[in-house]
């Protein structure tokens, strides 16, 4: 919805816009306890020139894109017990 509505816009869209941080206020919470979030919040914390909310978005792209690349890396590949195939009877050929 946010892609959309960036896509769209004149202007240059930013997640500091009220619209877009009401949508992020659902995600905190589930981010927040995170291992990850622990271990980047006091490195980012320390740096000079970042304000909170830069913190923020930054913390929760990196955690979104490390469970991507997770969840990447636990898939197995399906292989199916049984295959079947479909074929129309000489009958039905069309």
């Amino acid at each position: 919805m946010w892609r959309n509505a960036a896509a769209h816009s004149a202007g240059e869209p930013s997640l500091a816009e009220p619209h877009h941080q009401k949508r992020l206020q659902r995600v905190y919470p589930e981010a927040e306890p995170s291992p990850l979030w622990l271990a980047l919040d006091p490195l980012l914390q320390g740096q000079s020139g970042l304000i909170a909310q830069e913190q923020v978005s930054i913390l929760l792209v990196t955690i979104l894109v490390a469970s991507i690349e997770a969840c990447a890396l636990l898939q197995a590949p399906f292989t199916p017990q049984v295959t079947v195939r479909f074929v129309l009877r000489p009958d039905q050929q069309p």
